[in-house]
């Protein structure tokens, strides 16, 4: 997302009343999606080839996060998903989840590679961008 599609998602969001509970319960969201992918990024960067034990981990982990994210990318996905999610999840979680879903293009089980880091990298930044937007205090535009 770039500084126009900020300004809309947080002009959307005040405009639609996000309370602080939803804003609290989407950030632990993607909190966890980017823990999640963390954990694996921390496990292959700047390592390869991996040892056997620290590859089948780095698999694991990267399953474990690609299904979590695509459960999230297919639930908010059809349209009566659309239109269960609150305010603060349509304007933030979803474009977050669909980017951070999207950039995960390597397969979970293929050996930990530079395209692994790279597709974290980039997942991983779709998230914290979300992230930093709710996490920000927002100053009132006069």
């Amino acid at each position: 997302m770039k500084s126009n599609e900020l300004r809309f998602n947080l002009l959307v969001g005040k405009f639609l009343g996000m309370n602080s509970q939803e804003t609290q319960d989407v950030i632990e969201q993607l909190r966890g999606h980017r823990d999640r992918l963390r954990e694996v990024s921390a496990i292959v960067d700047g390592q390869h080839p991996l040892r056997r034990d620290a590859k089948e981990r780095a698999q694991s982990l990267m399953k474990s996060a690609k299904e979590a994210l695509r459960a999230d990318h297919e639930r908010m996905s059809t349209v009566s998903g659309q239109n269960s999610l609150n305010p603060t999840e349509d304007a933030f979680l979803r474009p977050a989840v669909h980017e951070s879903f999207s950039h995960l293009q390597v397969k979970w089980n293929s050996s930990p590679s530079a395209a692994w880091s790279s597709d974290l990298y980039e997942a991983i930044t779709d998230l914290e961008f979300s992230l930093r937007q709710l996490e920000t205090p927002q100053t009132s535009e006069g």
